[in-house]
């Protein structure tokens, strides 16, 4: 929660509202928040990071003292689930809106968990200018990816540099158990 984010495409005029303790929870307006789904899912959005902001707060506080039970309470807050109604709204926008390439952003933030066939499928009920723009794009370039790495297919042959900073390609492996292990910096890293 240590910054702010927002989506625009060019020629968009945004304003931002709050504060510097709280800028990871800015309020929003113009551009895309000029849709009504787009202006209440964002409202929850900023509600959710304004408590979760002040919950990480609270965890730190204590998390420096011999408060064990305060950190733990914080800590478990701060894990909680999403409110229901931010979650229906977000899946509504990602899952069922299909002319709007804040939709298609959405979506593509959420690809952790996607399947190529569950890809395909969603990108296929986007309007034909949604997948043409920038969004429409990522997704489709999203869909080759899935589709190279998907359970049964053989996927394309890379190299990496491994701990000793020897190159090693992935096709050195074939015919082997190979566990790949990706370690992303942060939650909704690609």
């Amino acid at each position: 929660m240590r910054g702010a984010s927002f989506v625009a495409k060019p020629g968009d005029r945004l304003t931002l509202r709050g504060s510097e303790d709280f800028w990871g929870a800015l309020s929003k307006s113009g551009g895309f928040y000029q849709d009504t789904l787009i202006a209440q899912t964002d409202s929850l959005e900023t509600n959710r990071n304004r408590e979760m902001i002040s919950i990480h707060r609270s965890m730190h506080r204590y998390r420096t003292g011999e408060f064990p039970d305060s950190v733990r309470k914080y800590s478990n807050l701060y894990r909680a689930p999403a409110p229901v109604e931010l979650e229906k709204k977000r899946n509504y926008l990602k899952d069922s809106v299909n002319n709007s390439k804040y939709a298609a952003f959405s979506y593509l933030y959420s690809l952790y968990d996607v399947t190529y066939s569950e890809l395909e499928n969603r990108l296929n009920r986007f309007e034909l200018r949604v997948r043409s723009s920038y969004m429409g794009q990522q997704l489709e370039r999203m869909l080759a990816i899935l589709k190279n790495i998907e359970v049964g297919n053989t996927p394309s042959d890379f190299t990496v540099t491994d701990m000793q900073g020897e190159t090693v390609r992935l096709s050195d492996y074939r015919g082997k158990y190979t566990l790949i292990y990706h370690w992303g910096l942060c939650s909704g890293t690609i």
